[in-house]
């Protein structure tokens, strides 16, 4: 794993409704990506499929590093999907624990680096505002 400190947020203009839902880039202009995420494995129908990021090993990192969970996206990456695009998303640990559901692409971006710029998937939502809004 490697991190990139201050990779700068990208939202939509001023003045526009926040569709994040409170996410993380609603409130920084810089945050911190890992990237190089390793992925659990889960077999299903004895085949092994890619299961998301192993987030005890990211905290893991996160702690060892200093970092502030709370200002750290991951680069999701890898799929066995052709049609997947990879996006960035907070640590579960962050929103879980408060009862939300998610991650969501709530409209903004974060630059990786000068020609990187990844979507980010930082909306969360309680089940009772899912419902409501899918409805």
């Amino acid at each position: 794993m490697k991190h990139i400190n201050f990779c700068n947020v990208y939202r939509r203009g001023h003045g526009k409704k926040d569709s994040t839902n409170h996410g993380i880039t609603s409130q920084l202009d810089n945050v911190t990506v890992i990237i190089d995420v390793p992925f659990k494995m889960k077999t299903a129908f004895g085949k092994e499929y890619l299961d998301g990021p192993d987030e005890a090993a990211v905290e893991e990192y996160v702690r060892r590093r200093g970092l502030d969970p709370a200002k750290v996206l991951l680069l999701c990456d890898k799929t066995d999907n052709p049609l997947y695009t990879p996006y960035l998303k907070p640590l579960d640990s962050v929103f879980k624990d408060k009862g939300r559901i998610g991650p969501m692409f709530g409209g903004n971006y974060v630059e990786i680096d000068y020609r990187t710029i990844v979507r980010v998937h930082d909306r969360y939502e309680t089940q009772e505002e899912y419902d409501t809004l899918s409805a």
